[in-house]
């Protein structure tokens, strides 16, 4: 999982330099399948197939273009330390609960509503594998 986890990185990095003020979604998009199709691997997101042969790796960024308003950093913000308390949950010992509720307090600490009706996912030889 790992080398499919540092892929999933270096496209991300190579959206993040080309993301500018007039720069059209469309280009991003095709940058992200040039580079899937050049390392000759497959998007599980396109004719979407839960179960691939191979390793899964999945991840989401937001990325401002041009200036921020307030709000928008907040929630990115917001959002980033989120993730780094749910990480820093996940230990041996804890329960999925406690990643789950060490997320939610940041979020409910930032003046956030926590929508309990989603959950993660696991990733591995398939999309969107256990646990939920």
């Amino acid at each position: 999982m790992r080398p499919a986890g540092r892929f999933v990185a270096e496209v991300l990095s190579a959206l993040i330099a080309r993301v500018d003020v007039g720069v059209n979604l469309l280009e991003l998009d095709e940058l992200a399948h040039q580079m899937i199709r050049d390392r000759g691997a497959e998007s599980c997101y396109i004719n979407y197939h839960p179960s691939l042969n191979g390793w899964v790796s999945d991840s989401a960024i937001s990325v401002i273009a041009g200036a921020p308003r307030e709000q928008d950093q907040q929630l990115i913000t917001t959002a980033e330390a989120a993730l780094a308390a749910g990480i820093e949950a996940a230990v041996p010992g804890n329960k999925i609960g406690d990643i789950s509720f060490a997320i939610a307090r940041v979020g409910s600490q930032a003046g956030y509503k926590i929508n309990t009706e989603f959950g993660g996912h696991g990733v591995g030889r398939t999309m969107h594998g256990d646990p939920h």
